[in-house]
C-alpha cells in the first residue's frame, strides 16, 4: 500500500470513527426499561358471571379492572410491559395476562395516566371468586411528556347490543395559533375514594383540531354499570384525559384521581 494509499485509508476510518461516536453517545443516552419498584394491587375489581362456554360448559366470570399510574418522578417517564394477575381472596393465582399500554403512554412529571382490560377468567365461576388483582409494570426516563386538551363529556348511554356504556363528549384545543393532531382519548369512571372504577379508550370524529376549535369523541367502557328508569346510574366521576401534537400549550393534567 503507498503512503498515499495509507493516507486516505487513515482519514477515511477517522471520517468514520467521528460518525459513529454520536450515534453510540445517543445509544447510550437512552437507558433501559426497569422494573417498577412497586406493585399495584386493586381490590375494587367489577366481575360478573358470563355466559356458558359451549366447549367447556362452565360461566367463566367477566372481569374488568382500571387502574392509575401515577409518576411521582421529577421527569418525564415512558411505560410498558404491563402484566397482570388475577387472584382469590385467599390469594390463589386464578389468572395471568397482559394489559394494553396506558393512556398516555408518557407520563411528565406529577401526572396520572390510566390502564385497564376486561377479561374472562375460566378459573372463576362466580364472582366473588374473584379478591383482587396484581398489575406490574417497567418505565424510563423519557425526553417528552404529554400536552393535554381540554375534554367534556356531553352524554351517557347503554348500547344493549354491546352491552357496553358508551360515553360521547367533547375535545378543545386551547391553543390559538396551533392545529393540534389527537393522539388518544381514554376515560376513566372514577369511584368517592379517587380509584379508578372502569375504563375505556376511543377516537375523536376528527383527529386535526384548528386552533381554539373542537371535536367530538366517543369512548366505550365495557362494565356492568347499574341502569336505574332506563339511565345509567354512575357510581362515580367520569374523567377525561386526551393529549395531543402539534401545540406546545395545552391545559392543565387532569388531576385529583389517582389511588393505588
Amino acid at each position: 500500500m503507498t503512503a498515499y494509499a495509507r493516507r486516505l485509508a487513515r482519514t477515511l476510518g477517522l471520517i468514520a470513527l467521528a460518525a459513529a461516536v454520536p450515534f453510540m453517545a445517543a445509544c447510550q443516552e437512552e437507558p433501559p426499561f426497569q422494573p417498577y419498584e412497586e406493585e399495584v394491587v386493586i381490590t375494587n375489581v367489577y366481575a360478573w358471571e358470563g355466559l356458558t362456554s359451549l366447549l367447556s360448559f362452565t360461566r367463566p366470570t367477566h372481569v374488568h379492572f382500571g387502574l392509575s399510574i401515577p409518576n411521582p418522578h421529577d421527569t418525564p417517564i415512558s411505560i410498558r410491559n404491563l402484566k397482570y394477575e388475577v387472584r382469590s381472596p385467599s390469594g390463589v393465582v386464578l389468572h395471568t395476562g397482559t394489559v394494553p399500554n396506558p393512556q398516555p403512554q408518557t407520563l411528565g412529571a406529577g401526572e396520572v395516566g390510566v390502564a385497564g382490560r376486561t377479561i374472562d377468567v375460566d378459573a372463576a365461576t362466580d364472582p366473588m371468586d374473584i379478591g383482587s388483582i396484581r398489575v406490574t409494570y417497567e418505565v424510563r426516563p423519557s425526553k417528552d411528556a404529554p400536552v393535554w386538551l381540554a375534554g367534556n363529556v356531553t352524554d351517557v348511554q347503554f348500547n344493549a347490543l354491546s352491552q357496553q356504556v358508551v360515553v360521547r363528549g367533547t375535545l378543545t384545543n386551547p391553543s390559538r395559533t396551533s392545529t393540534a393532531e389527537v393522539q388518544g382519548v381514554a376515560l376513566a369512571l372514577l369511584v368517592p375514594n379517587g380509584n379508578v372504577y372502569a375504563y375505556g379508550t376511543g377516537r375523536p370524529v376528527v383527529r386535526e383540531i384548528p386552533p381554539g376549535a373542537s371535536t367530538l369523541f366517543e369512548v366505550e367502557i365495557h362494565a356492568d354499570l347499574p341502569v336505574e328508569d332506563g339511565r345509567i346510574a354512575l357510581p362515580g366521576e367520569l374523567v377525561v384525559l386526551s393529549w395531543a401534537s402539534g401545540i406546545s400549550d395545552g391545559v392543565r393534567a387532569p388531576v385529583g384521581y389517582g389511588e393505588r
